[in-house]
């Protein structure tokens, strides 16, 4: 009886020894397929990046850089539009932005009289285009020199001496004036044309329209609303645009990186 049951345990130990290695041997079949296939895997792609490299190799343009996906996962990869931008030495300077002489005006008064501005934006800094009337001089309620009376003095004086040297110049077709008379009225009437004329052009309100010579901005004003100025007295200045210089000055020990 002791022997059947040696004979029952010693052939189970053998079964179940047998069993746990027909496990492991699978265990091992299994990891070792998983392993051929996944080195299987690795090298078909990188069989596919190689060939796809070559297809593009294939297919480039001159200065073209080609970048594949396996290079962009392993480095840090970005892209950016090229821009124009400054590039080399920068030397900090003080300057300063001012006018070529042919790019300023300084206006002046023709007459005495009151400023009176056109508008409430009149400063320094304004932008001003050519023809433009920024302000008015007025001495309409002076009793001396007054604009107005001299206006209506130089058409009156105007009008005579041309009735005058018409009718010497009708009489002198008749001999009955001299040509030297003939001359001195054609003078006198010249002269007061050109009177007539400026104060025609420039006072026939009564006042000086001062207007702007050039189109840019008023640099400098020299005088406010309301005040009294004389003939030949600076209003204001003005600069243009198109006409600027700008002027730098730098510490010598640059001189020779200034080119």
């Amino acid at each position: 009886m002791k022997k059947i049951y040696s004979i029952i345990i010693i052939v189970s130990l053998a079964f179940f020894s047998c069993d746990n290695a027909n496990r492991h041997s699978a265990h091992e079949h299994d990891e070792h397929e998983e392993e051929a296939l996944h080195d299987h895997d690795h090298d078909h792609d990188e069989d596919h990046d190689e060939h796809h490299d070559e297809d593009h190799e294939g297919h480039s343009h001159d200065g073209e850089i080609y970048f594949s996906e396996h290079q962009m996962e392993k480095i840090e990869f970005a892209v950016e539009p090229c821009v124009v931008g400054p590039f080399g030495q920068v030397i900090k300077v003080t300057g300063r932005v001012s006018s070529l002489p042919s790019g300023s005006r300084t206006i002046t008064s023709l007459t005495e009289g009151i400023v009176s501005f056109s508008s409430n934006n009149i400063v320094e800094g304004s932008k001003v285009s050519a023809g433009q009337v920024l302000f008015y001089i007025d001495n309409s309620s002076m009793s001396d020199n007054n604009l107005r009376v001299r206006f209506v003095e130089a058409k009156n004086e105007y009008n005579r001496a041309k009735t005058e040297y018409e009718r010497k110049k009708a009489l002198a077709n008749e001999d009955i004036v001299s040509e030297r008379e003939l001359l001195a009225a054609e003078t006198e009437y010249l002269n007061a044309e050109v009177v007539y004329n400026n104060m025609r052009n420039n006072f026939s309100s009564g006042r000086q329209d001062v207007t702007s010579p050039i189109s840019g901005h008023i640099e400098h004003m020299a005088i406010s609303n309301g005040q009294y100025v004389n003939a030949g007295e600076t209003l204001f200045s003005i600069v243009s645009d198109k006409s600027l210089s700008v002027r730098a000055e730098g510490p010598a020990r640059y001189a020779k990186d200034i080119a």
